[in-house]
């Protein structure tokens, strides 16, 4: 988070499916740009730009794959109850889990989050630093949403109240994934 803020890129993750999994796109502003393919590290495109990288939590969603045979529905029903069970059965983050659409949105919220020292070392440097880049965690949710919906997801919000030990999340779905226009565009 710090790289990019020292590079002047300002927006929020967006976590784009990409043939079965996610790139990890931080715009300079508020605009996801409509070109992500290949593999250069900046997104440079007319009226839009970003940095493009490895979601934190890919070592992790490629654990769960491998080892648990993690596959994420695709219907909200099924992809809400594989959130819950990847935070308190597979990897035992939370005491309780909930997941529900709020609109377009989904909102997920981990009580008695058992990562909250984490949580607070983060927020310390930055509370940017979650919507902007997010901990293996976050960006595994927004991942896991990205993958379901088949659109880029955004991480709109990250609120913690460490008294409840609480961790609440609000994911945004956006609309189709954007498709590579070719390599000459890409920086």
């Amino acid at each position: 988070a710090t790289l990019c803020a020292d590079l002047g890129v300002q927006g929020d993750a967006w976590f784009v499916p990409d043939d079965g999994t996610v790139i990890q796109v931080i715009p300079v502003g508020e605009t996801l740009p409509a070109i992500t393919g290949d593999d250069y590290s900046y997104i440079t495109a007319e009226g839009a730009a970003a940095v493009r990288i490895a979601p934190t939590c890919a070592p992790l969603l490629l654990h769960l794959r491998e080892k648990h045979a993690l596959e994420i529905p695709e219907e909200d029903e099924g992809l809400l109850a594989c959130i819950v069970e990847v935070c308190d059965d597979l990897l035992e983050v939370a005491q309780k889990t909930e997941a529900v659409k709020d609109g377009e949105n989904i909102v997920v919220t981990l009580t008695g989050y058992r990562l909250m020292p984490g949580c607070r070392t983060v927020r310390a440097a930055s509370p940017k630093c979650c919507t902007m880049v997010g901990c293996p965690i976050c960006s595994l949710l927004a991942a896991i949403v990205a993958l379901g919906t088949n659109t880029p997801t955004k991480i709109e919000h990250v609120g913690v109240d460490e008294k409840r030990t609480t961790l609440r999340m609000i994911l945004r779905p956006a609309g189709p994934a954007p498709r590579d226009a070719g390599p000459g565009n890409l920086r």
